[in-house]
This record gives structure tokens, C-alpha cells and sequence, in this order.
């Protein structure tokens, strides 16, 4: 886990606030194992802002009193991280589709030939 930081300036009005890491977030979201916080962790993962394998690491080394508390956050991030899994594949594939496809060669003709 990741200690949160202090937050205070100008926006807090003085106020100490307290930053904490997204990761840790999606953790405590999994313990929560609500619909609405699934689909916040599943978000993060998909947009690219979280890495699974951290949330992965701290999930492990969070103490959780429950056994079965446990066990269902660690099967909601299997899932979740099997999507994220899949999102990358398909991104990965478009990408390689992009590199390869006749108008990208067009363009990059163009411009090396064009004033």
C-alpha cells in the first residue's frame, strides 16, 4: 500500500487533504465488491490509467479479516483483469492493423514525397 500524500494549497482554502493512490482505491473498491465500485475498478483498468498488476500485488499483501470477503475480491479482479486482458489484445491488434494498412502506407508517401 501506498501511503496517501498531504494535499494543501490554494484550492483546499487551507484545508490538509489527503491524496491517495488509485491503486489503493480499486483495492478497497474490490473488498467492497458493490456494482458500482466493480465498475469503477473495470473503468480504471480499461481506460489505461490503472495496472492491473499493481492492483494485483496490493490485493495480495492487503489483510482482509474474511476469508470469503477475500476470495470474492480476488475472483472480481480475475475477471476484471481477464477484460483488461482482452482490451489489450484487441488494441494491440488495431495498432499492428494500423502499422501495416494501405492508407498509412498512402499517407507516409505523401509526405516523404510532398514539399
Amino acid at each position: 500500500m501506498k501511503l496517501p500524500s498531504e494535499v494543501c494549497n490554494e484550492n483546499t482554502n487551507g484545508a490538509i487533504g489527503w491524496r491517495l493512490d488509485p491503486h489503493d482505491v480499486a483495492v478497497s473498491k474490490l473488498v467492497a465488491n458493490r456494482p458500482k465500485d466493480i465498475e469503477f475498478v473495470e473503468a480504471f483498468l480499461k481506460s489505461g490509467a490503472g495496472d492491473a498488476n499493481i492492483i494485483r500485488k496490493r490485493l495480495e499483501e492487503t489483510e482482509i479479516a474474511h476469508h470469503q470477503i477475500r476470495n470474492m475480491a480476488e475472483q472480481q479482479f480475475a475477471k476484471l483483469y481477464e477484460q483488461a486482458e482482452d482490451v489489450g489484445r484487441l488494441i494491440g491488434g488495431f495498432m499492428r492493423y494500423l502499422q501495416n494498412s494501405e492508407f498509412r502506407k498512402k499517407n507516409l508517401l505523401k509526405r516523404n514525397f510532398e514539399p
